[in-house]
């Protein structure tokens, strides 16, 4: 990530799909951020432990199955797999690897430690053009919540259909336009006040539909689906305005992807600082008027949106 850094401070960026998703996590929190709020959805589900005990149940995952996953960020997938005792060399993939080198550098000391598999390592690669792994390598690959980040997602596709081996397995999930509809509409309010935009929203490049489409070499043998209602409340304890800090936090995290739109370059430190002050003087007043008839299922005052996102599971049949 080190690279972006370097190119928003000087050469101008052609803001693609690619350098979106660079930009909106220049920090490895910004992802935890917006993950935190799932906890909050009704029903609230962990799409990757549950991906994790399905493959299991299935039998699909005895254990010593060699895994490469693709988008691997902090390493939330990894460290569900290490919690369900999977012993096989696991190796996460991502292409601004260097940005998450300290939660990956936790997962291996927690593995010399022996709370956790050993076999784990963690490469630089991009999704769309893994020239640095073999044809037929991997017994599992997983790419969850990358595909609508690539500018060539079918590309991609064809790339997990090379490194898996035939037979294998690969998990992919995405999102729909709706998830997270208000946080992401709220940023545009920002960035329209401050003299910036929002990059085109990725998730409509790959949305639930457009996805299992580019699904054609694999056989899908199991999907699913999570459309849940997103309920914030302000305080998570009485008086400490705990969850509105969260949603804040998560909102902030957009905000390294907006664009200035007299340079079509990523905003600077000043409009992040606009941005901040926006959604303090403008946002927050709002949430909290609307959030008296949002009342989540413990009557507590909420902010309200939506979480709408889908795995799939295929196996490999080249």
């Amino acid at each position: 990530m080190s690279e972006i850094r370097r190119e928003k401070k000087g050469d101008r960026l052609e803001i693609t799909p690619d350098i979106d998703a660079a930009l909106q996590y220049l920090s490895a929190l910004n992802a935890d951020r917006r993950r935190e709020l799932y906890k909050f959805a009704y029903p609230s589900r962990n799409i990757w432990k549950e991906i994790v005990a399905e493959l299991k149940l299935r039998g699909d995952l005895q254990g010593t199955e060699s895994i490469l996953d693709i988008g691997t960020g902090t390493g939330v997938f990894i460290e569900e797999l290490l919690a369900s005792n999977h012993r096989g060399a696991i190796i996460g993939a991502d292409l601004y690897i260097h940005q998450f080198q300290p939660a990956h550098q936790k997962l291996k000391e927690r593995a010399e430690r022996g709370e956790l598999s050993r076999g784990v390592g963690f490469i630089r690669t991009d999704a769309q053009n893994m020239i640095e792994i073999p044809d037929n390598h991997y017994d599992v690959a997983s790419s969850l919540f990358l595909i609508y980040h690539l500018s060539y997602p079918a590309q991609h596709i064809l790339e997990i259909s090379r490194v898996v081996k035939p037979g294998g397995l690969f998990v992919v999930s995405t999102r729909d336009p709706d998830n997270l509809f208000n946080l992401w509409h709220y940023a545009g309010e920002a960035a329209g006040a401050i003299g910036a935009k929002q990059h085109e929203p990725f998730y409509r490049q790959c949305d639930i539909e457009t996805t299992k489409n580019l699904l054609y070499p694999f056989e899908d043998i199991y999907s699913d689906t999570q459309d849940s209602e997103l309920l914030v409340p302000l305080d998570i304890n009485p008086g400490d305005r705990r969850g509105l800090s969260m949603y804040r936090d998560a909102f902030l995290s957009l905000s390294d992807s907006l664009i200035d739109s007299t340079t079509g370059q990523p905003i600077d430190e000043n409009k992040i600082r606009d941005v901040e002050a926006y959604f303090e003087n403008q946002i927050a007043p709002e949430l909290e008027a609307f959030s008296v008839i949002n009342l989540d299922p413990y009557g507590r005052p909420s902010i309200q949106d939506r979480v709408h996102q889908a795995y799939f599971i295929c196996r490999n049949i080249k």
